[in-house]
């Protein structure tokens, strides 16, 4: 109970600290996080849509970066995640302070893919896995291979506004251009019942479809 106190003691004098709480603001700056934070899960996982998830790459910059802040301040590295919860949300409390069992995302060596591993120590018992369990949870719903199993199938039609509209982006074309040939291929098909688009149609078009593939 004395360890658990002291955490939240020095959680609490740190995130109080003025000079943490410029440099803070400047990796949220840096890495497109509103100022205030993200406020909540939902918005959390909607900045996870569009920067992280299915770019396994992307979000090792940020890593580094809370890395160093914490090196910088003399913290030990369990406290990587709970800096990375409070960069990310702005809450103190919810910052998953650190235990003696910690989970790390690591790519494998073969695929790339993140997987997720629990460290622990010595000291680590059952009760201390049964703990974290939730927030294994939690991490094992934000792999992006989960996530593409969650997703439902994408319908014919979407597929093909989908593969279309991405590769005329590739060749340059503009959205509203986009949105041009969409239309007439729709009036060829149906003449008589035909979808006119427009170029915020062929956007939600193209990002629906880049959601639900996983493909960028």
């Amino acid at each position: 109970m004395k360890r658990k106190e002291s955490i939240h003691q020095q959680a609490h004098l740190l995130i109080g600290s003025p000079i943490l709480q410029a440099e803070l603001l400047a990796l949220r700056k840096r890495f497109d996080i509103p100022p205030e934070g993200l406020m909540s899960e939902g918005a959390l996982e909607n900045w996870n849509e569009q920067h992280i998830y299915n770019k396994f790459d992307a979000a090792q910059p940020m890593e580094n970066a809370v890395t160093k802040l914490i090196r910088k301040h003399g913290l030990e590295v369990g406290w990587h995640h709970s800096f990375m919860r409070y960069l990310l949300l702005n809450d103190r409390d919810d910052m998953e302070l650190p235990t003696e069992l910690q989970i790390g995302v690591f790519p494998d060596e073969t695929t790339g893919n993140p997987q997720l591993h629990l460290i622990i120590t010595a000291d680590t018992t059952i009760e201390d896995v049964k703990a974290i369990w939730p927030r294994v949870k939690k991490a094992q719903d934000r792999l992006p291979y989960k996530k593409k199993q969650k997703r439902r199938p994408i319908s014919e039609e979407n597929l093909k506004w989908g593969e279309l509209s991405l590769a005329m982006e590739r060749d340059g074309k503009s959205d509203t251009e986009i949105a041009e040939e969409f239309t007439d291929q729709a009036e060829k098909a149906n003449p008589d019942g035909f979808k006119s688009y427009n170029a915020e149609d062929v956007r939600t078009i193209r990002r629906n479809y880049k959601k639900q593939t996983g493909i960028y």
